[in-house]
């Protein structure tokens, strides 16, 4: 009996040490993961292979895939600092790269520059999943605008949820006490001209 009890507490124990929550914020500004996107990232336009987070530390990562809901489209994914404002053409980035307006346009590394996803328009979703792990939740988003926004969280239990009407700003997601399968962002009003972007999409993750 007392092997079995001490058995029993290093197995505890191995679980508390090995899988742990750990916060992440995903937050476009990755390079590993932007170099491995088309070239079209570099003017500002995520398309398959997808953007994917990478969070965890040095012994495990999980994988955050941020895609375009599977639609096979594109979705914006511009720099967060307003000078960053035209489009440059060079040898490196003969399709596009984003710049700085001077006398020309001068171009930015797109590998090194703060980004934000952003729909197209109103009716786009952008969804976000882990590519190896479904023992995550989300937990804060920042939504920057102009539209107002909303999340919707597909839990692995097969229920949902929602958080609606997100104006611009840092917004804490509320634990449904059950873990994500998917999320999505998307536009609050889906009768608006424009779409919204948003950045620091936080989650909680167990390695």
């Amino acid at each position: 009996m007392k092997l079995l009890a001490l058995a029993a507490a290093c197995a505890s124990l191995f679980a508390a040490t090995t899988a742990h929550a750990t916060t992440c914020s995903i937050g476009f500004s990755q390079s590993g993961p932007l170099s491995a996107m088309p070239a079209s990232q570099a003017a500002g336009y995520a398309s398959a292979p997808w953007y994917s987070a990478i969070c965890g530390g040095a012994n495990f990562v999980n994988r955050f895939l941020v895609d375009d809901n599977g639609a096979g489209g594109v979705y914006l994914l511009w720099a967060d600092d307003p000078t960053v404002n035209c489009l440059a053409f060079t040898a490196a980035w003969p399709g596009g790269v984003m710049g700085r307006q001077g006398a020309t346009c001068v171009a930015v590394n797109p590998l090194t520059t703060s980004r934000m996803a952003g729909t197209h328009n109103p009716t786009q979703f952008i969804r976000i999943r882990a590519t190896n792990n479904n023992r995550w939740r989300p937990t804060q988003i920042k939504v920057i605008g102009p539209e107002t926004a909303k999340v919707l969280v597909e839990h692995t239990d097969g229920t949902w949820w929602q958080y609606t009407n997100l104006t611009p700003g840092v917004w804490n997601l509320a634990s449904t006490g059950k873990f994500a399968k998917n999320a999505w962002v998307t536009n609050q009003n889906t009768a608006v001209i424009g779409g919204i972007t948003f950045d620091n999409f936080v989650v909680d993750h167990q390695l």
